[in-house]
């Protein structure tokens, strides 16, 4: 079977300061968001925040992956898990210094030591929530307010952790040090029958995988997508060549929808490989402009001889 590329684990330490950093800014954006669900009360708006939120956090950490030259997913998880903690530990935080600078407002006295965490906590569990407007409103307190921040906890989660582990999968030279994430379409196959897939699924090289499935029309509701990463302006180095089946069909609303299946990932090419993937692609796309060519000509004098038909007549 062909090499395909594999993270390898390595990591730079410069992650630790990209890391610190994203935890202040994931701090900040969380005082943003506890205000958010404090003042806007709608249950729609409380889910579209928590999702913004798990999105800034994966991003946050889309980042510090990158920066830090992360190429290991273990690590990648756990630098999400550390913006996850500091951004609902920062989120509980705020809203009990606020909890608490409403109370001494009314009682001066207070102090942090008399109004602890854990009792704001329960106060929060006791007060909940009311679903629906005014007094007459449904209240969800005690169990429900567990369940609500278990809820929050699984989207923030849902929401960000892709980004981060999915930063840590991208191909990375260990050569240069560089992420190879300059993407290039280097070919878009008409797929034209089964057998063309089968031919790449089965592919058992690189090579195998070169010698490109020869469609029988130029123009598929299928099409073999041959996309490669790599280095910009670093040609001498390893690129990665993914292949993507599309399906390209209409939905009941008359919009276009595209299902893609992956059929090869990140096999990794040699500079002679990817000249000679660039070469077949020049020749199949050569051939599918002649064959056009001739297509329109053949059209052009089916005009002609229709016209000079209707001439003898």
């Amino acid at each position: 079977m062909f090499d395909t590329y594999k993270p390898s684990g390595r990591f730079s330490l410069s992650f630790v300061a990209w890391l610190l950093l994203g935890s202040i800014l994931v701090s900040a954006l969380a005082y943003i968001y506890q205000m958010g669900l404090t003042w806007i009360p709608w249950i729609y708006a409380s889910f579209l925040l928590t999702f913004g939120f798990g999105q800034a956090i994966g991003e946050i950490g889309r980042r510090v992956v990158q920066w830090g030259k992360v190429r290991s997913v273990p690590l990648a998880v756990l630098i999400f898990a550390v913006l996850l903690v500091v951004g609902l530990a920062s989120k509980f935080g705020f809203q009990y210094l606020t909890a608490f600078n409403s109370l001494k407002a009314h009682f001066p006295e207070q102090t942090l030591a008399d109004y602890t965490f854990i009792e704001h906590l329960k106060q929060r569990v006791d007060t909940g929530w009311l679903l629906g407007r005014g007094k007459g409103g449904a209240p969800l307190t005690g169990g429900v307010v567990y369940l609500v921040w278990l809820i929050e906890l699984g989207c923030l989660t849902y929401f960000g952790a892709s980004h981060t582990t999915g930063a840590a999968k991208q191909p990375f030279s260990e050569k240069l040090g560089m992420w190879a994430n300059h993407r290039e379409v280097d070919l878009v196959l008409p797929i034209t029958g089964k057998e063309m897939v089968d031919k790449i699924n089965a592919a058992e090289s690189v090579q195998d995988l070169l010698e490109l499935p020869l469609p029988t029309s130029d123009t598929s509701d299928q099409v073999a997508v041959y996309t490669v990463n790599s280095i910009a302006g670093e040609d001498k180095e390893d690129a990665y060549l993914s292949v993507d089946l599309q399906t390209h069909s209409t939905n009941a609303q008359g919009e276009p929808e595209v299902d893609t299946e992956r059929l090869v990932i990140l096999a990794v090419l040699t500079k002679a490989q990817r000249e000679l993937l660039r070469q077949n692609a020049d020749d199949i796309n050569t051939a599918f402009a002649a064959f056009r060519a001739s297509q329109q000509v053949e059209a052009r004098s089916a005009q002609v001889r229709d016209g000079e038909d209707e001439e003898d007549e």
